[in-house]
């Protein structure tokens, strides 16, 4: 998000050279420069992952580094953006047919990031990361404020960093994972690179009452209704033109408490 496409991603940890359970020791801990400042040249918008994509929604690239790919025979990379207050970080990956996708978006819309590094933050054997905004540090622990496990998607929407804690564990792809929003909740995913237009699906738990979906994306929206008893519900989702302040929203409603499981898009 059919083409199973999930946003927030979980994924069979292996390194772009190596276990993805085990730490690169180097990688880890070979310090990140800040980009901002740096003497390096800053990457053409053609060596960087979506950097076409990037320079056309007016953000210019600061740091493109290697970072864990997590599949076999696949390559890693991180890419930071920003552009006046605000800005965003991608973590990609290419396989052999050397086609980018996105693991992770991170989107700061009142926060310039400088740089991110993958490190150890609590010995579980995972990558986390670690995202310089200013003089301003942030941490992110994987399997709790995000994931890297499972599928990859092309479309580069974003969890907004405000609702980052708890709203991937119904975008990764993980059949234990799930999203309670009571009889009614939101999750709001950014766009601040555009997005294309295709069939997003909603997984929830069969309920005993009709659960109803709503999409919002850009200008449009459109909603469906999943039959008591069901568990899928598929909505098209309409082009997203780039724009910090873009968002796409998934809002779920139903007569008793709602169990969402996953959300798939294109």
């Amino acid at each position: 998000m059919v083409r199973r496409r999930i946003i927030v991603l979980p994924l069979v940890l292996v390194l772009a050279g190596g276990c993805g359970g085990k730490k690169n020791e180097d990688a880890a801990s070979t310090p990140v420069a800040r980009s901002e400042g740096s003497a390096a040249p800053a990457p053409s918008a053609e060596e960087t992952p979506f950097g076409a994509r990037i320079q056309s929604a007016g953000y210019r690239v600061v740091q493109v580094r290697p970072v864990p790919a997590m599949r076999p025979g696949w390559r890693g990379r991180a890419v930071v953006y920003r552009a006046g207050d605000g800005g965003g970080v991608l973590w990609t990956a290419s396989g052999n047919a050397g086609a980018e996708r996105v693991l992770w978006h991170w989107f700061f819309p009142h926060a310039a990031p400088d740089s991110i590094a993958p490190v150890e933050l609590n010995d579980d054997g995972l990558w986390d990361a670690r995202i310089h905004l200013g003089d301003e540090v942030r941490e992110y622990v994987q399997g709790r404020d995000f994931s890297l496990y499972g599928g990859v998607t092309a479309a580069p929407l974003a969890i907004v960093d405000a609702s980052a804690r708890g709203a991937w564990r119904v975008l990764d792809g993980d059949t234990a994972s799930m999203w309670s929003p009571g009889r009614r909740g939101s999750i709001d995913l950014a766009a601040p690179l555009g997005a294309e237009a295709g069939e997003m699906t909603v997984h929830v738990a069969p309920s005993e009452g009709p659960v109803r979906v709503r999409l919002e994306a850009g200008e449009s929206s459109t909603e469906t209704t999943i039959p008591a008893g069901e568990a899928i519900g598929r909505l098209r989702l309409e082009a997203v033109n780039a724009s910090p302040d873009a968002r796409v929203r998934v809002e779920v409603e139903g007569d008793v408490d709602v169990v969402v499981g996953e959300i798939d898009l294109p």
